[in-house]
């Protein structure tokens, strides 16, 4: 069984987190973001947000592509002392999801922002 949060050893624990801004969907992008933490994050995760309603999503609505595992992504994150950085793949679709109706989708580039989230 886990460990209740309060019986976690400090280095077991989460500390700071870095939000990026909302990264355009883009074929053949490559971005770094400053991260600010000190330290290569030990954890990093990215979401797709939902800007304009897209295959029975609304605006705002958020998928974590770190837990979901798309069925097709074309990107990469990398993560060092400084920057998070995001490559986006120079053709090709970069992400397909599982859509609201259960179907695969080739998101419309536009309708959608990658964030990253990284925590030291």
């Amino acid at each position: 069984a886990a460990a209740p949060a309060a019986a976690l050893a400090a280095g077991d624990r989460l500390g700071v987190c870095y939000t990026s801004p909302d990264i355009v969907i883009a074929n053949g992008a490559d971005n770094a973001y400053p991260h600010g933490l000190g330290a290569r994050p030990r954890l990093v995760t990215i979401d797709l947000v939902c800007v304009t309603a897209s295959h029975g999503f609304s605006a705002g609505d958020v998928i974590n592509l770190t837990a979901s595992g798309p069925p097709g992504r074309d990107w990469t994150v990398v993560a060092d002392a400084t920057d998070v950085r995001l490559i986006q793949s120079s053709d090709g679709d970069i992400v397909r999801i599982v859509a609201a109706d259960a179907s695969r989708q080739s998101i419309v580039k536009s309708s959608w922002r990658f964030v990253l989230r990284a925590w030291a």
